[in-house]
């Protein structure tokens, strides 16, 4: 019924809002980790270059860009743990120096040994990739198949570039506290909110300078996926669920196009807003 897809549009791009705000804040964060730009400048600039080829090329532009910002992401997240383990004097003493942080950490049920609380964490770890083929930007690029044989290439693709960039990212936390962390301090003391900051801090411990931005291309390459996937996607739902079902059955793919254009700005914008007001900082010409 139309009530129940135009219900479902707007429940979804609600949320979806949401979340892109939550990813232009992480822009504005990466650039301020790595290069030291201001915050604002950071997560304008992010925007500006997402928006720009989302509204160009819509979803195929927003495909094309997933497979070169894939291939960035792999390629640093792989190199990044493996030169880094190279690169210390004494990588044998790793697991005792775990050790010595927390015994826990050495644990294959974590602080605490084997309880219900660590099962249930395991579980609901475990269980994360089953959610994962639901989400509304991955679930558009299932719908986008043509045939089977993509289907049979894809999942191979897609199994190793998962155990390859899960494999790199727990190496990359496991280094990030052996190195940077010790007994009785917090990692969020040193590493940011939720450890955040332990790429930009292993990078810049492991890499010259030149390289740096290597990496700054490949956070953002993450961060900007996601966004233009999300911003097709909900735009789309607007334009075709809620605006063509009820306003304009007729709409023709021309008209839907524009519309749908226009849509992804404005999803933009309202995003780019709610970060700027999370974040605390004052949008220019806007209210104190």
């Amino acid at each position: 019924m139309w009530w129940a897809a135009s219900g479902s549009a707007i429940s979804l791009c609600f949320f979806v809002l949401i979340y892109i705000a939550a990813q232009i804040d992480a822009t504005g964060s990466a650039f301020a980790a790595f290069l030291e730009w201001d915050y604002l400048v950071g997560a304008i600039a992010g925007f500006m270059v997402v928006a720009a080829y989302c509204v160009a090329g819509g979803f195929l532009a927003a495909a094309w860009t997933d497979m070169f910002q894939g291939s960035v992401m792999l390629l640093c997240l792989v190199t990044l743990p493996v030169v880094a383990y190279l690169s210390l004097s004494n990588s044998d003493a790793i697991y005792a120096g775990l050790q010595m942080i927390d015994p826990g950490l050495v644990s294959i049920w974590g602080s605490g040994g084997l309880t219900w609380i660590n099962v249930c964490l395991a579980a609901g770890m475990l269980a994360i990739g089953l959610g994962f083929l639901g989400s509304p930007q991955v679930f558009a690029r299932l719908i986008a198949i043509r045939s089977n044989d993509q289907i049979r290439r894809g999942k191979w693709v897609a199994l190793l570039f998962t155990i390859l960039v899960d494999f790199s990212a727990v190496s990359i936390g496991i280094l990030g506290r052996y190195l940077f962390t010790e007994g009785g301090v917090q990692p969020d003391a040193v590493l940011g909110n939720g450890a955040q900051n332990v790429l930009p801090e292993m990078v810049e411990y492991t890499f010259p300078p030149w390289i740096v931005g290597l990496y700054v291309a490949a956070v953002l390459a993450a961060i900007m996926s996601t966004v233009s996937s999300l911003l097709v996607m909900a735009a789309g739902s607007i334009t075709h669920d809620l605006y063509a079902r009820i306003f304009n059955p007729g709409i023709g793919d021309a008209a839907a196009a524009r519309l749908c254009r226009r849509v992804t700005l404005v999803m933009a914008a309202l995003a780019l807003s709610l970060a700027l007001r999370i974040a605390a900082i004052p949008i220019p010409g806007g209210p104190a």
